[in-house]
């Protein structure tokens, strides 16, 4: 479904999608939480590909472009941690809940409880796939892809209070493949591309800062338009239409409902029916 332009924007074409999607075949058990609104963060960056154990797909190195993003929160007083490169840790967004999310190596559960899944904005940058986060260097023994779909489970199960998700990756979040990966994260938003993107250094912090007029799909879509380059955004909510108000009001910046989603799965539980919606523009 094609929707009209929006004002001020140069997009050649801007699609809104919303679907329902599915829910686990598996036992659905709830998990009500109360969560009160943070502004914490965790970046993971990679930049380095050459001779580490990850240069088994042939990728090279990228340049940094999150560093001044973190500048950025932490003037607007978020609080956080980036890690890069050996720092990076595959494990820091694996679900920890059970060792059937791991990826090998002698730490075969995630970490997420402790890292990822306990800040409102998980972020990462470096190499990616469909569903899938490449990182630069391995941890105790394991392999350097983390796959969305069997081995995250952001915003539910342990720790489930991660809330938004910004992929500085190629293709996580492919179009043509949602649902996949990405709707098993139990998170409000998804800001990622639809192919293989190059990022100047302070786009994701102006991104951010921009955040703090415009709704977060706006801002995304805004920023990350040109060169060729197709963003995303996807909103997960109950409804379609309250999916379509989420999408079109959260602000990171402005501390627009940055409140974690409620109702995510306990560990190893299927997820509930959903709406997810999301924007892109098509190239």
């Amino acid at each position: 479904m094609s929707s009209p332009q929006r004002p001020g924007t140069k997009r050649k074409s801007l699609l809104r999608v919303s679907l329902l999607a599915p829910a686990s075949v598996a036992t659905c058990v709830l998990v009500l939480q109360a969560h009160t609104a943070a502004q914490d963060y965790l970046i993971e960056e990679s930049t380095d590909y050459t001779s580490n154990g990850c240069e088994s797909d042939g990728i090279g190195d990228v340049n940094a472009v999150t560093s001044s993003l973190r500048t950025a929160l932490e003037a607007d007083s978020w609080s956080g941690n980036r890690f890069l490169n050996p720092n990076s840790w595959p494990h820091d967004v694996i679900e920890a809940c059970a060792s059937s999310y791991g990826i090998g190596g002698t730490t075969p559960n995630g970490l997420d409880s402790t890292f990822a899944d306990t800040r409102t904005l998980v972020v990462f940058a470096g190499h990616g796939n469909q569903g899938r986060l490449t990182f630069g260097f391995p941890h105790n023994g394991s392999n350097c892809r983390v796959y969305m779909e069997p081995n995250m489970r952001l915003g539910s199960m342990a720790g489930n209070d991660a809330a938004y998700g910004m992929w500085l990756s190629s293709i996580t979040l492919k179009v043509s493949a949602l649902p996949d990966g990405p709707n098993w994260q139990w998170l409000r938003q998804q800001f990622g591309f639809n192919n293989s993107p190059s990022i100047g250094a302070n786009e994701p912090r102006d991104f951010f800062n921009a955040t703090s007029s415009a709704d977060n799909s706006d801002a995304w879509l805004n920023q990350m338009d040109g060169n060729g380059r197709e963003p995303v955004v996807l909103t997960h909510s109950t409804t379609e239409s309250a999916c379509w108000a989420l999408h079109d009001s959260a602000r990171l910046k402005a501390d627009v409902t940055l409140t974690p989603r409620p109702g995510g799965p306990a560990c190893e539980a299927g997820q509930p029916a959903f709406y997810h919606c999301y924007e892109w523009i098509d190239l």
